[in-house]
């Protein structure tokens, strides 16, 4: 989907597709075709050139794990008009956005197709407060509140409630809630957990908040709703994921790659079908984030790079481009043999 993307912007832009493939190594099967394009895109139509311009080749390759759309004068000099490299900034800029939002638009769909028959969504409510929760009051917390964002994301089940409270330790809370028809925000709440008394006489270390989730009946506006702030919650739930790995409050080791995402689909899709396209969704979703990040060899590296030129006037040598992006390819390769590795690791531990 990805590819197909940075595939559709290119053929839109008139510019040169030499291949499109899906997988990747050897070919096991492959055939050109003119521009069928054309048809769609008379603005920006191919004019001939050297043999070959004016064709794609459509394959289908030994590996599956991705793909890729090979433009002309992608990553070399081309006296081509079409190629990738001679066209205006925004035409490039496109391009290199399209396969991150092809992904993006891939996750919400499947989002829509789960949640757009829903008649029903939870509204998580605070419940109880424990004796001795000092966070109580109408500047703060009340019974009955129905909790709407923590630190900006969207509470769309207890679990959610429970899991930004886990994030949050240790910093200060900003809670929306609903309040007698009313949107309240607490901002700068100093929440700490301390040890609170549970009904079988033991204690233990914790917030000392109790909520429930009820499920109120949906119109078609309130799935509407649902389905962005889904998405919205993806989308920060990854920069939450990446700023963990900045702090070290998780590790490489705690990434997975394409042996780990196969087996938890597996896994998940012997559970529950819908779940098993949440987590397509999401794993969509993060590919539309994770490609936009300025990281070289990713399409935000490129976009960089675009962005600098629109700066400086000028483009920055293509060949000094092309050592940072291989650079990037290298770095990003042992990351990824490196992850391989420990999804093996853990597949074989069980």
């Amino acid at each position: 989907m990805h590819e197909f993307g940075h595939f559709l912007a290119a053929k839109a832009c008139g510019i040169q597709v030499n291949e499109y493939a899906i997988g990747m190594g050897p070919k096991l099967i492959s055939f050109q075709r003119g521009e069928y394009f054309q048809l769609l895109f008379k603005k920006f139509p191919l004019k001939p050139g050297k043999k070959g311009i004016g064709l794609t080749a459509y394959s289908l390759r030994l590996l599956p794990i991705g793909g890729f759309c090979a433009m002309e004068g992608e990553d070399e000099e081309s006296e081509e008009a079409n190629a990738f490299g001679n066209q205006p900034v925004w035409k490039r800029l496109i391009v290199c956005v399209a396969g991150a939002f092809t992904n993006f638009v891939a996750g919400m769909i499947v989002i829509a197709v789960i949640f757009g028959s829903y008649e029903a969504f939870p509204k998580v409510t605070l419940t109880e407060f424990a004796d001795g929760f000092e966070y109580e009051g109408e500047a703060m917390l009340m019974e009955g509140d129905e909790v709407v964002k923590v630190n900006g994301y969207n509470i769309l089940s207890s679990s959610d409630f429970s899991m930004m409270l886990g994030f949050g330790e240790g910093k200060p809370f900003n809670i929306t809630v609903i309040r007698d028809g009313q949107k309240v925000h607490i901002k700068n709440l100093l929440m700490e957990k301390k040890e609170f008394s549970n009904e079988d006489g033991t204690t233990s270390i914790r917030y000392g908040i109790s909520s429930s989730a009820e499920w109120v009946e949906a119109d078609f506006g309130d799935r509407v709703g649902y389905i962005l702030k889904t998405g919205d919650n993806f989308v920060k739930l990854i920069w939450i994921s990446l700023g963990q790995l900045f702090t070290r409050q998780a590790s490489v080791s705690d990434m997975t790659g394409v042996v780990g995402i196969t087996k938890t689909i597996g896994d998940t899709a012997k559970e529950s079908m819908p779940q098993m396209w949440y987590l397509v969704a999401f794993i969509a979703i993060n590919l539309a984030v994770m490609n936009l990040l300025p990281l070289p060899a990713l399409d935000g590296g490129r976009i960089m790079f675009l962005l600098v030129e629109l700066i400086r006037g000028k483009p920055i040598k293509q060949k000094y481009e092309a050592i940072v992006h291989l650079v990037g390819i290298v770095l990003l390769m042992g990351l990824m043999l490196f992850v391989t590795y420990n999804d093996i690791v853990k597949l074989i531990r069980g």
